[in-house]
C-alpha cells in the first residue's frame, strides 16, 4: 500500500525478448506484450515464440517494449528448494544458506540457477 492506503500492484516483466523466450521454453513462463491502439491498451499473449515474436519493433507506436509475465506464471519466481542465487547461496526450502550448517537469510534472493539451468528473474514495475 502507498501512503494513501491504496493497494499498489506490481507487474513482472523482461525487457529482453531472448530472456523472455528462454524462460518460456525452459520454465513455462507465459508472457504478453501490451499494444496501445487508439488510446486502448490490449494484451497480446505470446503463445509460440518464433521469429516474428522476437522481431517486434519497439519503435512502432502501438508496441511497448516490455514482455510482461502473466499472473498465472508469477508463482514460478517463488524460491524452490535447491535454487542457487547470484552469490552462491542455496535455498533449503525455508532459508538461503551456504550449505548444510546455518541459514543466512529467509528474505527473497534473486534466483540465478534452478535445477542446474540458468534462471532469469524478471524486473518489477509498480503500478
Amino acid at each position: 500500500m502507498n501512503c494513501w492506503g491504496v493497494k499498489m500492484s506490481k507487474k513482472y516483466y523482461y525487457d529482453c525478448p531472448i530472456k523472455a523466450a528462454y524462460m518460456n521454453h525452459e520454465f513455462g513462463v507465459i508472457t504478453y506484450v501490451e499494444l496501445s491502439i487508439k488510446s486502448e491498451i490490449y494484451e497480446y499473449f505470446i503463445k509460440d515464440w518464433n521469429h516474428r515474436e522476437l522481431k517486434l519493433d519497439p519503435k512502432e507506436k502501438h508496441y511497448r517494449d516490455k514482455y510482461y509475465v502473466a499472473k498465472e506464471s508469477e508463482h514460478i519466481f517463488e524460491p524452490k528448494e535447491r535454487d542457487k542465487d547470484e552469490n552462491g547461496l542455496f535455498f533449503d526450502g525455508r532459508h538461503w544458506t551456504y550449505g548444510v550448517s546455518y541459514a543466512i537469510s529467509s528474505e527473497q534472493s534473486k534466483t540465478s540457477f534452478r535445477f542446474g539451468k540458468q534462471f532469469f528473474m524478471p524486473e518489477v514495475e509498480n503500478d
